[in-house]
């Protein structure tokens, strides 16, 4: 009997220095690779924070609130997909659709809903403008992904957070491939001092969109020829400061700035007219305060946000069509504590969020057309508080079951003719359970809403001043398994209804629509680090999407219901003189056949094989060269108003890191 207790206890110590060996070696590769720059982003700063706090300090570290009700999408895993903006990352996500080209957008739509739905975060500035943009949302190709170092997705908020790389940087490239695609861009970082790190990114894309047709449209039409109707052209600088003080706190000020102008075929083949050309120039900027004390911690953020819309610009003698410009200015504050009610047993995380901001749209009276006929203006005041309360810790940061609910109220005021005030109201409740450290079940309810837009309220003659605000309800749960390190497991199921959904019928929109969906989402991946210096990165994923639209149970235009996906990723890190490191990414999706049609009968596109192989590697320690190809197995795009494929692209990016 002893003798079996001395080998269990033998086995277990053997066991517990390999896995605690695998985890080292896995946090020294990462650093590396993100060194390397391939992956230059502030998890370096994060993973360098954890070992020394390891080192250090070997006392509990403080209890932070936990995220569970996100989904997360890495710098890391953008590369390896090979996508190169925000559009095309949030396009293929689980329970989002490509709308396609329209109104000089490539639009992302929920599984339900459209994208004035969608909020959009970036660095916390709300992007989106009070005025809307006829369903079309936020343009997210103007969001580039060198820029981003994750992205957040929360029911039908994104957030989009930028990089802030700790090192000092100097990163230029230039890359260039089909359809006449340049893509020059910088990314500029540096620590002034140990108070001051500034960053500077700044990044251009065209492309002629020539891409050739050969397709039988919905009238039984051949549609076969080139039609430049895909032209885009788009430039987007930001620039970060961050001043840190003595006690930590810091002061950080962000103004991203972006130019597009773009040409769009808004009608189905076989009518080959082009006169959709419009121009969007947005600013988005924040100047913030954050603080932290043994009573509260705090931040206090001003941001402003400016978004143009010029309608055809050159129509008629050198004259627009129509120019309008939104302003908005936000003011909130946020006040955090947690509290360790019974120690590493109990825990109470409060936060507050007071906020305030005012929109307004104004519009050019030179125009063409005019269709508002007074500045439409919005004045906002909400309130929301967070709560956690967990309960017992696997580890510092890892609760064993926990209460995350949370309330919002807003009162808006509305002035245009006359004024008119509402009240809205959203909460979530939700429950996590980590049954072992690892190994997690998270459950929630969500209500939220969206305030009808100036477009839909105040549009000259084409509006409805009586609009409600659409609704949305949302159950989620998701299951998270870590059985072994660098072993993941996921699955999730989200349940929504959409009610109140505002549709245009004829030329005025009206509350008369709703919609359910079914998004079941798993995926497994696995990392495999080995030889010191090589790393096989590994995820296959499954989704089932189902949306009905409308008493008739119409489907989604352009969700496929069935998605399978791939990636097979190779990693070497030989720390070289010659060859510093190298990445290969093959990336595949499968996705069923897609609805093209709001009507019966309804027509279905061919089934989508998406493989896209993306290569990044880094010479003499400073030389980067990279090839991307997307779509390699359609060989011709299908074109509808609401949901496009596009056609095999290939790029080549060479860079230099100084």
């Amino acid at each position: 009997m002893k003798k079996i207790n001395i080998y269990s206890a033998a086995l277990f110590i053997i066991t517990t220095i390999f896995f605690y060996s695998q985890n080292i070696n896995a946090q020294t590769y990462l650093i590396r690779e993100l060194k390397g720059g391939i992956w230059v982003t502030s998890q370096v700063e994060i993973t360098n924070a954890a070992q020394t706090n390891q080192t250090n300090n070997q006392a509990s570290l403080a209890k932070v609130p936990i995220k569970v009700n996100n989904r997360l999408i890495t710098s890391e895993e953008i590369d390896r997909m090979g996508y190169k903006n925000a559009q095309e990352v949030l396009a293929n996500q689980p329970g989002f659709v490509n709308k396609g080209t329209y109104m000089g957008n490539e639009v992302v739509d929920p599984a339900g809903a459209n994208g004035d739905n969608m909020k959009i975060y970036i660095n916390g500035v709300l992007m989106n403008t009070a005025k809307g943009n006829a369903d079309a949302g936020v343009d997210l190709r103007r969001i580039p992904s060198n820029l981003i170092e994750k992205i957040e997705i929360i029911g039908n908020s994104i957030y989009i957070t930028t990089k802030t790389p700790i090192q000092d940087i100097l990163l230029v490239s230039l890359g260039y491939g089909a359809y006449n695609t340049v893509r020059p861009s910088i990314l500029f970082s540096r620590n002034i001092d140990e108070h001051q790190v500034f960053t500077f990114t700044s990044d251009s894309y065209y492309s002629d969109g020539n891409y050739y047709y050969d397709f039988t449209n919905m009238s039984g039409d051949n549609i076969k020829g080139y039609m430049k109707d895909n032209r885009q052209f788009i430039v987007n600088s930001s620039a970060n400061y961050k001043y840190t003080f003595d006690n930590k706190n810091y002061i950080n000020v962000f103004a991203n700035i972006s130019y597009s102008s773009s040409a769009a075929q808004y009608e189905i083949p076989p009518i080959n007219k082009t006169d959709s050309w419009f121009t969007f120039t947005t600013l988005a900027s924040s100047v913030s305060y954050t603080g932290f004390s043994d009573i509260l911690d705090y931040n206090i953020s001003l941001s402003y946000l400016f978004d143009s819309f010029v309608d055809r610009p050159y129509f008629q003698d050198g004259r627009f069509i129509s120019d309008y410009k939104s302003h908005a200015i936000a003011l909130n504050t946020t006040l955090s504590r947690m509290d360790e009610l019974l120690p590493n047993t109990i825990t109470l995380y409060n936060k507050l969020t007071p906020e305030y901001r005012y929109d307004i749209l104004t519009e050019d009276t030179n125009a063409i057309e005019t269709n508002f006929y007074y500045y439409p203006q919005r004045h906002s005041i909400s309130l929301r508080y967070d709560m956690q309360l967990s309960f017992g810790y696997w580890d510092d940061n890892s609760p064993i079951f926990s209460i995350v609910p949370s309330i919002k109220y807003e009162y808006q005021n509305d002035q245009f003719t006359n004024q008119k005030n509402n009240n809205y109201l959203a909460y979530n409740v939700g429950f996590n359970l980590n049954f072992y450290k690892g190994y997690g079940l998270y459950f929630c309810y969500m209500s939220d809403y969206t305030a009808p837009t100036f477009n839909d309220l105040y549009y000259g003659v084409f509006s409805n001043p009586q609009l409600l605000p659409e609704s949305y309800n949302q159950l989620l749960t998701k299951l998270t398994l870590e059985p072994v390190t660098n072993l993941k497991i996921e699955a999730s199921y989200a349940y929504t209804t959409y009610t109140n959904k505002i549709i245009w019928y004829s030329t005025v929109p009206e509350n008369v629509d709703t919609a359910t969906s079914h998004i079941f989402t798993s995926s497994i991946g696995y990392d495999i680090p080995f030889a010191k210096y090589h790393k096989i990165k590994t995820k296959l994923g499954y989704s089932y999407q189902l949306a009905y639209m409308g008493k008739d149970k119409l489907p989604k235009i352009g969700l496929p219901e069935h998605v399978v996906t791939a990636l097979l990723g190779y990693d070497f890190i030989p720390n070289h003189k010659v060859l510093s490191s190298l990445s290969l990414n093959i990336y595949y999706t499968y996705s069923a056949p897609r609805p093209l049609s709001e009507y019966r009968p309804i027509y279905y596109s061919e089934v989508f094989h998406d493989f896209n192989i993306s290569f990044y590697s880094i010479w003499f320690e400073h030389l980067i060269f990279s090839m991307n190809f997307k779509n390699i197995f359609n060989k011709t795009p299908i074109l509808s108003t609401y949901s496009i494929a596009k056609p095999f692209t290939w790029e080549f990016e060479l860079g230099y890191n100084f």
